[in-house]
Formats: structure tokens, C-alpha cells, sequence
């Protein structure tokens, strides 16, 4: 963004004109761990269930305040213990705790099964990625959505992808 990179973004590959079954759900963790949320960026498919574990000695709080049905606050829970939620939809679902407003992590609920997540360079990588072509999709709370259609060719090694990304609006944003 505006030549700076862009670390904990969510990229991902949708394929285009084929059919191609949804990934199977699965399940995930983002821990509450020395007052953040660990990973910050958990990248899960439809349909997941993602435990949200307190591995602190002290009280922490799990809550999205996204729209009334994405939104959800599992309450104050203490150390040892977990709790879940079920991601339904596609989107990036901001984690907050009540307790410590500093944690922020994200779970990314994301259509694909060909995902990466940016380095603190901003660099990325997807790998074994089939012949064809598919939208290339980024998704960060600070930059709007490119949505680029790109092919891979068969037996082709794999190539630098450098993105320009714009700032996002106020709206727009996948919950």
C-alpha cells in the first residue's frame, strides 16, 4: 500500500469457470497467549469450527462485533479453558477481547483451498497451484479487494506477483 508492504493479509486463489467443490470444513485455534491472540491471522474454510483456548493466568474475553449475524461474544473465561465458534460464511472476522482492548487477531473464513497469509515483508506465496485460471483475492482491514484474474500455465515455474493495493473505504469490508 502506497509502496509500504503489507504483513498479516489474506491472499487467496479462486478458480474460475470450472466447478471445483468447496473446501471441506475443518476446525482451527487462535489462542489468547501472553495477551495477544496467536496466530493473528487464522485462515479457515466454511463451515469450520475454530476453538479459542486462554493459555494466560489471567481472564480474557472473546467477542466479533461484526453485523447481528456474524456477531458473537463468548464471555469472560480463565485460564485452561476454551470455547468455540462456528464460521459459517465467507469473510475476515475481526477477534477482540473485552478485557484487554489491545488483542486484536482475525479469522479469515475463506472459499479456497489455495490461501497464504503475507510476511512481515509483505511477501507471500501459494504453492502447487493447479493449470488454469482463477481470481486472485487480498484480504486486509486496511485495503480494498483486487480481485485480479491471473492464469498459471502448465509446467511453468513460479513467478513474483507484485500487488499495488488501494485503501479501503469506510464500507466494503467482508464482515
Amino acid at each position: 500500500v502506497r509502496g509500504v508492504p503489507l504483513p498479516d493479509a489474506v491472499v487467496f486463489l479462486e478458480r474460475v469457470g470450472d466447478s471445483v467443490p468447496a473446501p471441506a470444513p475443518g476446525r482451527g485455534r487462535l489462542d489468547q497467549r501472553d495477551l495477544a491472540f496467536v496466530p493473528r491471522v487464522l485462515v479457515v474454510s466454511p463451515g469450520s469450527t475454530v476453538e479459542f483456548p486462554n493459555s494466560d493466568p489471567v481472564m480474557h474475553n472473546v467477542f466479533h462485533p461484526g453485523d447481528s449475524l456474524a456477531a458473537f461474544d463468548l464471555g469472560t473465561y480463565s485460564s485452561s479453558e476454551a470455547k468455540e465458534v462456528r464460521f459459517t460464511q465467507p469473510g475476515l472476522f475481526v477477534m477482540l477481547c473485552h478485557v484487554h482492548p489491545e488483542m486484536v487477531g482475525w479469522v479469515a473464513v475463506v472459499p479456497a483451498e489455495l490461501h497464504a497469509i503475507t510476511t512481515g515483508a509483505g511477501g507471500f506465496e501459494v504453492t502447487a497451484v493447479p493449470p488454469g485460471q482463477y481470481r486472485l483475492h487480498v484480504w486486509h482491514r486496511r485495503v480494498e479487494d483486487p480481485a485480479l484474474t491471473v492464469s498459471v500455465g502448465k509446467g511453468i515455474p513460479s513467478a513474483p506477483v507484485l500487488l499495488n493495493l488501494s485503501r479501503r473505504g469506510r464500507r466494503g469490508f467482508p464482515h
